[in-house]
């Protein structure tokens, strides 16, 4: 799986919870909303209504705004929950500051936007909320508009009501009702959300390495093609020849019979060796190598079994650049040379440059350049219009390796030199060398 696939399905998790915390913030208003009410009319202890409403009309726009921004498409707004919870808590000390400040029952609230920071938010990000919720409390220890509770006169035997502090204790009860219910209904939705987001990753991971599986054989395929081109030809002409002209004397015939056998014992190391490249493991394919450690066997390996074409290595880097070992590289890279010398090409040469964060691979040739319906689709971004003119002449090797390439985060760019002549360049991320194996 490519980092952009992982990037949109975390984006995907991440607007989930975003869903799920303004779902939250309307139970949490309407369980406010409804304590000011009962609290008010019910206990009839008088409340600053008109400030109350006004503020919970505000925290209904935040969230509002915090609904539209959870449920359009795009990409979300960085550090988005962290203002919200901030003007969350700054909403519910101005509450509890008109409802009593510290003696309300309702600071236990604090906590839960403590535990939704905690779960949400980057480190720093929750210690700013749980800093926030700290000051707030200790600011209402000796700030707040007193409560003037009716028949708290009535302390005796004779009490017409409830107590102060029997109120006290049914709110405390109602304020573990309430964030305890909140806190378990967020947990359990987080959890939800990431058993999805990790079901999302298991699937594509798996169809990424079946699609690895299917594209990495597709590459020895081509590969054992060109291989299995020479010997399968020496074969069709010899034998062509004995259906026309008859067998040959029996010294020609043990001649031509060694060259088939020499044919056959090729093609069976060309399946063989595809074989074995198609078993090897991620891991081991995967391992930062320097490019030009990684791309000098390949060099030397090809031009031992193409004599007749000239291949060579230039290192032109500023500074060392590492690649990843894969399998899937090295058989680009052979396409590349490949398609090349299909194409006329007798001499070929491998450029290794960097720009800083990239690593390139030019292939550089002295053929006739490449087509201007190959150059119109030039990059990787093109695929599908592209597909279709690659297929017209130039075989399936550079629709392999853009594959190739698009699965590392890079790009294949295809242009012809000024003086003639064509280039392939892969350009890749630059990874940093361990020298681990």
């Amino acid at each position: 799986m490519n980092s952009q696939q992982a990037l949109h399905i975390e984006r995907r998790a991440e607007q989930r919870n975003l869903k799920l915390l303004v779902w939250l913030r309307w139970l949490a208003i309407s369980g406010q909303m409804l304590a000011v009410i009962f609290t008010h009319y019910v206990l009839k202890v008088p409340l600053p209504m008109q400030q109350i409403l006004l503020l919970l009309g505000f925290l209904v726009v935040v969230n509002l705004v915090a609904a539209w921004r959870a449920w359009r498409p795009g990409k979300l707004l960085p550090n988005a929950i962290l203002g919200d919870l901030l003007l969350d808590v700054s909403a519910l000390t101005a509450l509890l500051f008109l409802t009593g400040g510290a003696t309300n029952p309702f600071t236990g609230l604090f906590m839960l936007q403590a535990i939704v920071a905690a779960i949400l938010l980057r480190p720093w990000e929750a210690i700013t909320i749980f800093v926030a919720t700290v000051a707030a409390q200790f600011w209402l220890l000796g700030n707040g508009l007193p409560l003037n509770m009716p028949g708290t006169h009535h302390m005796g035997h004779g009490a017409a009501g409830p107590s102060h502090f029997d109120l006290h204790l049914q709110g405390m009860f109602l304020s573990f009702f309430l964030s305890g219910s909140l806190a378990v209904m967020f947990i359990l939705g987080i959890r939800s959300n990431l058993a999805r987001r990790d079901r999302q990753m298991t699937r594509m991971t798996r169809q990424m390495e079946e699609e690895t599986v299917v594209l990495r054989l597709g590459l020895m395929a081509g590969t054992a093609a060109h291989d299995l081109g020479t010997p399968l030809t020496n074969l069709a002409v010899i034998l062509d020849d004995w259906v026309d002209l008859g067998p040959p004397p029996q010294e020609e015939l043990r001649k031509q019979a060694l060259l088939m056998q020499e044919a056959v014992t090729t093609c069976r190391e060309s399946i063989s060796h595809m074989l074995r490249s198609a078993g090897q493991s991620r891991l081991e394919n995967s391992r930062p190598v320097d490019a030009a450690a990684f791309a000098g066997p390949i060099v030397e390996t090809w031009c031992a079994t193409h004599p007749g074409v000239t291949l060579m290595l230039k290192d032109q880097r500023k500074s060392g650049g590492a690649v990843l070992a894969d399998i899937l590289l090295e058989r680009a890279l052979e396409n590349l040379f490949d398609n090349a010398r299909e194409a006329g090409a007798t001499t070929l040469t491998l450029i290794l440059a960097d720009t800083g964060a990239a690593l390139t691979l030019c292939v550089e040739d002295n053929r006739p350049g490449f087509p201007a319906p190959i150059l119109e689709g030039r990059t990787n971004r093109d695929s599908g219009g592209q597909a279709a003119r690659l297929k017209q002449g130039h075989g399936l090797g550079l629709l392999l390796v853009q594959s190739v390439v698009r699965r590392l985060n890079g790009e294949l760019v295809l242009s012809n030199l000024p003086g003639g002549g064509a280039r392939a360049c892969i350009t890749l991320p630059t990874l940093t060398h361990t020298g681990a194996i």
